[in-house]
């Protein structure tokens, strides 16, 4: 319900799904996502799609710091991607965003980033450790032929977060401190 009410007033829907530790570890991940998805979703068109992001979250990934390794991440939103093509078919399918939130820090976001089924990422508390950031490091990672860098920069008291795409060398900038750094490619 609270997706379609944000579709019907033309807002994006940052669908979060995911499973406790004792879902995960029965084996039922994707019986549990699978339900979440189809229950949260249901009655939305393939036109409504275009306004909807899922995240993949898992609730035992959440402020942890354990993190889905990216082959299970993968395995997830890639099974995400599945149920959205039952539903919606292989075209809206293709083109909802699956983000990965859970412990993503700069130390694990390449090779999560490097994930066919992961299209970006949902980064929580790490985002507000500045300190772990250099200022103007570029962090680069790879989506399909795309090739990406988030570079961090310290301008007074914030930190801004800039998007560059590598090949036109175009880059958008948002702040690190109120955004929850939630980063879609």
């Amino acid at each position: 319900a609270k997706v379609k009410a944000l579709v019907k007033n033309q807002m994006t829907a940052v669908y979060c799904v995911g499973e406790s530790l004792e879902t995960y570890e029965a084996g039922k991940t994707d019986e549990w996502v699978g339900t979440q998805i189809r229950e949260g979703l249901e009655g939305l068109s393939k036109e409504d799609m275009d306004n909807v992001v899922i995240a993949y979250e898992p609730i035992w990934a959440i402020g942890t710091g354990k993190t889905a390794t990216p082959e299970i991440a993968e395995n997830v939103c890639g099974f995400i991607r599945d149920v959205l093509k039952d539903m919606f078919g292989k075209g809206v399918a293709n083109k909802v965003k699956i983000l990965y939130g859970g412990s993503v820090k700069p130390g694990n976001v390449h090779e999560l980033m490097g994930q066919a089924d992961i299209d970006g990422a949902l980064v929580g508390g790490a985002s507000l450790k500045a300190e772990d950031y250099k200022d103007g490091q570029v962090y680069t990672f790879s989506l399909g032929d795309a090739e990406y860098g988030l570079c961090y920069v310290k301008i007074l008291d914030w930190y801004l977060v800039r998007r560059i795409d590598i090949a036109s060398g175009m880059a958008t900038e948002s702040s690190l401190l109120v955004m929850l750094a939630m980063f879609i490619i």
